[in-house]
Formats: C-alpha cells, sequence, structure tokens
C-alpha cells in the first residue's frame, strides 16, 4: 500500500512539473525535510511566544525585544553576507571557502562586541539604565561565537544535505526556546533571560558547527571570489538590516516597550508564516547557483506569478481565523489582532523575494547593489515619516508600501539585466 502510495505521488509531481516550471521531485524531497524540521521550529517558537504573551509583562518583553532588534542591526559587522556566499561556494563544491568565511565572520564580528559594549555605556552612563547596559554587555561576550558559528547551516545547505541541516537547527531551536521557557517559570528579570538567549545559540552553534565538521570534512579546494563576493555584499547588509529593524527601534523610542510588545505580537503569524515561506529560498539558491541566466530566466517571473496567486486564500484564511487565534492563545493582546491582520496581508508580495537571488547566484554585483540600496531606503523613509506621524499603523503602511516598491523594482531590474 505504501508503496503504491509512493508512486502515484511520483507520477503525479511529474505530470504536475509542467504546470509549475519546477523540479518538483527535488522540491518534494528536499523540501520535505524543510517542512518538517520547520514544523517543529514553528511549533517551538510559538510555545516560547505563548510563555511570554502569558508570563511577562508587556514593558519587560518590549526591552527583550529591543535589544535583540539592536544586536541584530548590529549583526552587519559580522559579514550576514557570507552566509549565502559559503553556501554557493559549498554548492560549486569549493568547500574550502567555509574554513576562510568562518575565521573572517569570527574576526569581524568581534567589531560587533565592541559596539555592543558601546551602546550598553550608552545606556548606562546617558541613559542610567543598568538593566540594558548589563545585557548588552552579555550580547558583547557572545556575539562572535553566535554570529559565526551559525554558518554551519550553509555549509550543509550548500552540500544539500538538508536532513541533517534541518536536524541541527531544529535542535537547536528547541533547547534554547525550552530553555527560555524553563526561566520565565522562575524569574522575570531581563538579564537572566538575555543570558539564557545568547549563551544557548553561542553552545548549541559551537556544538553543531564541530559535529558537521566531524560527519562532513571539508576539501580543500577553495574560490577566493566568493569570499570576496560576501565581504563585498556585507556591506549592502548595513542599509537592509537596519531597515528591517528600525520599525522595532522607532517604535521603542517614540511610543515606549509596551507598544513595541504589542507590534511584536502582531507580527507573530507573519514570522511564523515566513518559516515556511523560506523554504523556496532555501531550496532556490543551491539550484540558482549552478544553472545559467538564460534556464532560469525563462520560467522565473511566471513562477513568482503563480505563487502570489497561491498567496491570496491563505491570507484571506489568516484574517478569519486571526480574532479566535488572539482570543484563546494570547487575550492580553487583544489590541494587536488588527495590526496582525494588516501584516499578514503583506505577505502576498512575498513570492517577489525570490528574484534577488537569481542576481545573488549569478554573482550580479550592479544588480544586488541597486536592490539593495534603493528599496531599503524607500523603506527607511517611509518609516521615518510615518510612524511618529501614525504609530504601529504608519509602520505597517510603510513596510508594505516599501515591500510593493522593492517588487516593482525587482521585476524591472531582472527584465532590464
Amino acid at each position: 500500500m505504501l508503496k503504491k502510495i509512493k508512486n502515484l505521488t511520483y507520477k503525479f509531481l511529474i505530470k504536475t512539473q509542467k504546470i509549475t516550471d519546477t523540479d518538483n521531485l527535488y522540491v518534494a524531497k528536499q523540501g520535505s525535510y524543510l517542512t518538517i524540521g520547520n514544523i517543529i521550529t514553528a511549533v517551538a517558537s510559538f510555545l516560547l511566544a505563548v510563555a511570554f504573551g502569558r508570563l511577562l509583562p508587556k514593558e519587560i518583553y518590549g526591552n527583550y525585544r529591543y535589544i535583540i532588534s539592536i544586536v541584530m542591526v548590529i549583526g552587519i559587522f559580522a559579514l550576514p553576507a557570507m552566509d549565502d556566499a559559503v553556501l554557493q561556494a559549498v554548492a560549486n563544491r569549493f568547500d574550502g571557502s567555509f574554513r576562510r568565511g568562518l575565521k573572517e565572520k569570527f574576526n569581524w564580528a568581534l567589531l560587533g562586541s565592541i559596539a555592543c559594549i558601546v551602546v550598553g555605556g550608552y545606556f548606562f552612563f546617558f541613559k542610567d539604565n543598568s538593566t540594558l547596559a548589563i545585557s548588552f554587555l552579555i550580547a558583547a561576550v557572545f556575539f562572535p561565537i553566535m554570529q559565526s558559528t551559525g554558518l554551519y547551516l550553509s555549509y550543509l545547505g550548500g552540500k544539500k544535505l538538508f536532513k541533517v541541516q534541518v536536524k541541527y537547527n531544529v535542535l537547536t531551536q528547541i533547547i534554547s526556546s525550552l530553555l527560555i521557557i524553563v526561566a520565565l517559570f522562575f524569574t522575570k528579570n531581563l538579564i537572566i533571560l538575555i543570558l539564557m538567549y545568547f549563551s544557548s545559540y553561542a553552545l548549541l552553534g559551537t556544538i553543531f558547527l564541530m559535529a558537521s565538521l566531524k560527519r562532513f570534512p571539508p576539501n580543500r579546494e577553495n574560490d577566493e571570489k566568493f569570499i570576496s563576493f560576501g565581504k563585498k555584499m556585507s556591506a549592502l547588509y548595513v542599509i537592509t538590516t537596519f531597515a528591517s529593524q528600525l520599525d522595532k527601534i522607532l517604535l521603542f523610542n517614540l511610543l515606549g516597550s509596551a507598544e513595541l510588545a504589542i507590534y511584536s505580537f502582531a507580527m507573530l503569524p507573519v514570522s511564523e508564516a515566513s518559516i515556511f515561506l523560506k523554504n523556496i529560498r532555501l531550496l532556490a539558491l543551491p539550484k540558482f547557483s549552478v544553472r545559467s541566466k538564460e534556464e532560469i530566466k525563462k520560467t522565473l517571473l511566471k513562477k513568482v506569478y503563480k505563487a502570489t496567486l497561491l498567496m491570496i486564500p491563505l491570507i484571506a484564511l489568516y484574517i478569519a481565523l486571526a480574532p479566535f487565534f488572539y482570543r484563546i492563545l494570547f487575550p492580553q493582546y487583544m489590541d494587536a489582532v488588527n495590526y496582525s491582520m494588516l501584516l499578514f496581508s503583506t505577505l502576498i508580495v512575498f513570492p517577489f523575494t525570490i528574484i534577488p537571488l537569481y542576481f545573488q547566484a549569478q554573482l550580479m554585483k550592479k544588480e544586488l547593489y541597486q536592490y539593495n540600496i534603493i528599496s531599503p531606503i524607500v523603506t527607511i523613509v517611509l518609516l521615518l515619516v510615518l510612524t511618529p506621524v501614525f504609530g504601529i499603523a504608519g509602520t505597517i503602511l510603510a513596510r508594505f508600501v516599501g515591500q510593493i516598491f522593492a517588487s516593482i523594482m525587482s521585476i524591472f531590474i531582472f527584465k532590464k539585466g
């Protein structure tokens, strides 16, 4: 019976390849690992959110989110584009680029530690806030380890070892989430929660990095162009990373930690959905890296348009269920429901984020510079204008308009390039 089901599934995937214009067998095999992993990760993340929502006051949770947002901005020092560069290098069998990329990320991340110390000093000396100051000092200690060790995920992804990649990532998410949940039952102390967050990710990242190297030793082949590309593209992340976290920073400083907590819980369903949607990106980059421009350009836009249509029923379903979802699970955050519906609607343009992967996979520097500089600047300007005037609603509107602009721009560059 099981064999018959497998045969029917195989035939279905083969027949529908003409409709999807995609290697359905590749997506089904590798995507199944990612989907299972994402389900487990989403459950762990969701349970952690429930614990935060029910056990932690809004003001403390807002501070928690603010610290993480600032550290994510500081993450630009750790060469974030190196992750994708290493993935591409390994996909092309230049495993030696992994060790080189790891060394580069760690060394540059030391500057991030200095930045965390500076931010901590600002809160201690100018804001008289020792809690935030100590929290940033904790982040400084673990920052280089946390930022660099996670590169093993790109190494495994480049080798298309999705099953192992998912296993290690899932274990990291489950263990770190459980540690924080346990801590929440005993304390509401922000410093302890921050310590638990950064130390757990740094330790687990180190363990699974060593396990990956032991199980799958890299060859010595190295291609300097990927490392160089990772460094150059990381410069672009200064703008894109700042744009991605500016909403939280503005809301915290303009409206306070409680409002940031409301916005963060409004973002929760979008973040959970994005975990699954990012499967497409994880599967696409290794494929794009070994295919020609001509092959990709024939079908990419058609796939993006089809995926966009598929997002409509998903969004409609969420809007119908959102009030019940929050009433049951997050009754203290009912004021986040309407914001959540608006934010979830922005997923309509998510499929267009696949297009820049084509620029990246083909090392199209000019196109990447255009996309990664202009589109985030538009978002930053919109946030700076709309958030102070309309608060959370203005932030959501700025995000949505910015994403629409980025989508249109990616299509224009794609057709022109």
